[in-house]
């Protein structure tokens, strides 16, 4: 099958940050083994066919659309503008390319709507990586504005466009289901580590020889790090030899850098709160592999890639309830669950887990790495195929 991935993120990108795209690499390569042709379309700084690790790459420069709404406010451009204007630019290179050598199915990436001009004569799915009402949540909005209203309604606009909806989260799966009353299929994301060769030469220069509890990801209120920042000087005050390290891009926090706010409340012992930035896989992987465990307390999630990585790297993970993570985790078995917003709940949690003696914590660490080895590609990219499979054989254009 050629199968196309329309999407606003992928690992050829500058700035990619996050799940989708290194969860659509993964799938991208796990197909090519098997025989299948993937072909990436995603929204770029420029326009250009490249082969990235022999997936076919089309990357398209969405420029901003001009038109009287932009004039009447100053510039400032509706964010549901810039989305459509990256759905039509990324499926006219979608029907150019079916032109050119027919595609057989196309998977859409739920960010950004990129469905919503779809090619109608090929089947389609989309795949959830995020759902716009449990985002708003997430970041604390109670009163969406216009054009956050108008975004949720383009997001179940494109659920309405494609002939199947799909996604790795039961919990967001449900949430869409209730709202727009469209079945949503549950395939969870395929996944194995990625990094053949490690470089350890940040682990070297800041890490070496501490004892430290790591959170990677996206710092900011949605991934839960202002609830870190809540325990964070009590966590260290009891624990005179431990480190906090935060790995990943930093999104700010009220008018300031969100490592800024971790640091103030953690007060003299600032000294022992480490951030190294975003950083590839090769880098991560000899960081995570030495943590005392993981901490991930995410206001809302997806099946999140951090949470498979660390316990592919038999880590224990400290997760959230109602956020996906009890998909993957099993609480006091092969990790721990904490409430969400709690930090009393979280600060326990992670000194229960600090305290489990060497038999235990093996325990838990090989339970965490056992469920991981049920998302072989194997398994799992095998039943995306067939739901393609299945899309294509009720499609009737």
């Amino acid at each position: 099958m050629r199968i196309a991935f329309v999407t606003t993120e992928y690992v050829t990108e500058n700035d990619y940050d996050g799940g989708l795209a290194n969860y659509l690499y993964r799938v991208c390569l796990s197909l090519k083994k098997m025989g299948h042709q993937p072909i990436v379309v995603v929204s770029s700084n420029r326009t250009e066919k490249i082969m990235h690790n022999g997936v076919e790459v089309h990357r398209v420069r969405v420029l901003p659309p001009h038109n009287k709404f932009t004039r009447m406010t100053g510039g400032k451009m509706p964010i549901a503008l810039i989305w459509m204007q990256i759905s039509r630019e990324l499926n006219k290179t979608v029907r150019r390319i079916h032109k050119e050598n027919s595609l057989s199915i196309i998977q859409y990436a739920s960010c950004a709507a990129t469905a919503l001009f779809r090619v109608k004569e090929i089947p389609a799915v989309i795949r959830l990586s995020s759902y716009q009402p449990l985002l708003h949540k997430g970041y604390g909005i109670t009163a969406p504005t216009e054009d956050q209203k108008r975004l949720e309604e383009l997001e179940t606009k494109a659920f309405r466009k494609v002939d199947g909806l799909f996604g790795p989260s039961r919990v967001i799966g449900l949430e869409v289901q209730k709202a727009t009353n469209i079945k949503v299929d549950i395939i969870e994301t395929p996944f194995v580590l990625d990094a053949e060769i490690l470089d350890r030469n940040p682990y070297n220069q800041w890490i070496s020889g501490k004892k430290y509890v790591l959170f990677f990801g996206t710092l900011g209120i949605l991934k839960g790090v202002a609830t870190i920042a809540e325990i964070i000087h009590s966590l260290l005050a009891r624990n005179k030899d431990l480190f906090f390290v935060f790995i990943g891009k930093d999104f700010g926090y009220r008018g300031r850098t969100m490592i800024e706010f971790v640091r103030e409340k953690a007060r003299e012992h600032k000294g022992r709160v480490i951030h190294l930035g975003k950083m590839p896989h090769s880098q991560l992987y000899p960081i995570l592999s030495r943590a005392e465990l993981v901490v991930l307390p995410s206001r809302t999630d997806n099946f999140p890639n951090t949470c498979l990585e660390a316990m592919a790297h038999k880590k224990i993970v400290i997760g959230t309830k109602g956020t996906s993570f009890e998909q993957l985790i099993t609480d006091g078995v092969n990790g721990f669950l904490v409430e969400r917003d709690n930090p009393f709940d979280l600060l326990q949690t992670i000194e229960k887990a600090l305290s489990l003696d060497g038999q235990k914590k093996r325990v838990l660490e090989e339970a965490a790495y056992n469920r991981i080895l049920r998302l072989s590609p194997d398994i799992v990219v095998k039943e995306l195929v067939d739901y393609y499979k299945k899309i294509m054989t009720s499609f009737s254009g």
